[in-house]
C-alpha cells in the first residue's frame, strides 16, 4: 500500500456529494492521466479504466478506455460499517474549496493504493483533489463549441410581448417557463 499523486484531466467528478454506483454510495473522479502519471499508475499496478461491453449474443468483454483514464473512488461506508470522511478538495494554493469541478478541469489526485479483491490487481482510494485549472461545472451551459460551418436553424419568429404570452398561456391553462 502506498500513497501516490496522479495528474491529468478531470471527468465525472462527484467529490462533494456521494453518488450511488453498484448499490454503494461514494465519492469519485475519473482522471485522464498524463504520460508521467500513467507510468506511475501502471508501476503501482493500477489498471486503466475499462468499459464493460456485452455483445449481441451475450458475451461480456472489457475494453480499455482511451485516453488512459484512472477511476478513483472512496466509499462512504467502510467494510466495518464506520463512515469515511469525504475527500479533501483544495485549489492550487492548497486552500479548501467546495467548487464544482467540471469535465476538462486540470487536477492532481492523491490516492492510496490497496490490493483489489474484486478483480486481480490494485485499487486506488481517493484521498484528496487539487484543482490546478478549473472548468467550473454548470448545469445551465452546454459544453459545446460553436461549429462555424455546421447546421443552423431558422430564426424563430417573434412570439410577442410578455403580456401577449401571458394572455396566450392563460387561455390554455398551462404555464411555460424558459
Amino acid at each position: 500500500m502506498s500513497i501516490i499523486i496522479l495528474e491529468g484531466t478531470a471527468q465525472w467528478a462527484f467529490v462533494h456529494k456521494p453518488r450511488e454506483a453498484f448499490g454503494k454510495f461514494g465519492w469519485s473522479i475519473d482522471v485522464q492521466v498524463d504520460d508521467k502519471s500513467l507510468k506511475v499508475a501502471l508501476k503501482e499496478g493500477i489498471a486503466k479504466a475499462q468499459k464493460k461491453i456485452t455483445s449481441e449474443n451475450g458475451d461480456v468483454m472489457y475494453k480499455t478506455v482511451d485516453p488512459a483514464t484512472v477511476r478513483t473512488y472512496k466509499a462512504v461506508k467502510r467494510k466495518d460499517g464506520s463512515t469515511n470522511k469525504p475527500p479533501l478538495v483544495v485549489d492550487s494554493s492548497n486552500e479548501a474549496t467546495n467548487v464544482m469541478i467540471g469535465n476538462g478541469s486540470k487536477v492532481r489526485v492523491q490516492v492510496k493504493t490497496f490490493p483489489w479483491t474484486f478483480k486481480k490487481g490494485t485499487g486506488c482510494e481517493l484521498m484528496s483533489i487539487q484543482v490546478l485549472d478549473l472548468v467550473e461545472f454548470s448545469e445551465n451551459v452546454p459544453e459545446f463549441e460553436v461549429v462555424a460551418d455546421g447546421f443552423k436553424a431558422d430564426v424563430i419568429k417573434d412570439i410577442g410581448t410578455e403580456e401577449e404570452k401571458d394572455k396566450d398561456d392563460s387561455k390554455s391553462g398551462e404555464s411555460v417557463d424558459f
